[in-house]
């Protein structure tokens, strides 16, 4: 659903994917916990998404723990529970570590998420997104979307982006 993707399929990359899908991928020999991918080919591009009822995007507790957490139902200690509080943490921590009234960076491509005109500077959190583009191979071209929380200028006046974790 990303309008930037759709604009960068007609003339970039074969393989389409975000940081999360990507990572998740990455790491999927360790995973204990299932997790749900959808792989569209559309001609002779790959398009990797998730569906948009999963819950690929609430962060997993104790993965790599040697034994997971078995706590169901409506306990605090539940996996989904500790899961979903783990996500507001790591949202609302991000949004808090930020400095406030500071200059805001523009990114080429405006949020693609945001929904019309009248959306107040407020009322979204501060996210940007930059599009990268990978060559693997000779005949794989991966454009990928990379999720950014902040960033800061470095000592040679470059800008550093970061990714802000609880």
């Amino acid at each position: 659903d990303d309008p930037v993707i759709r604009q960068l399929a007609k003339k970039h990359g074969n393989v389409f994917a975000t940081d999360a899908i990507l990572s998740t991928i990455m790491c999927c020999t360790r995973s204990v916990y299932s997790w749900d991918i959808v792989v569209q080919k559309v001609g002779n591009k790959l398009f990797f998404d998730k569906r948009d009822d999963s819950d690929f995007d609430q962060l997993t507790v104790s993965e790599t723990a040697t034994e997971t957490p078995q706590d169901e139902g409506s306990s605090i200690n539940a996996p989904r529970n500790l899961s979903l509080e783990a996500m507001y943490i790591n949202h609302n921590f991000s949004q808090q570590v930020l400095k406030m009234n500071e200059e805001r960076v523009n990114f080429d491509d405006k949020n693609p998420f945001v929904q019309g005109d009248d959306v107040k500077e407020g009322d979204v959190a501060s996210v940007g997104y930059r599009y990268r583009k990978y060559e693997l191979g000779k005949d794989i071209v991966l454009i990928a979307r990379c999720e950014h929380d902040a960033c800061t200028h470095i000592p040679n006046g470059e800008l550093q982006y970061a990714n802000i974790k609880a």
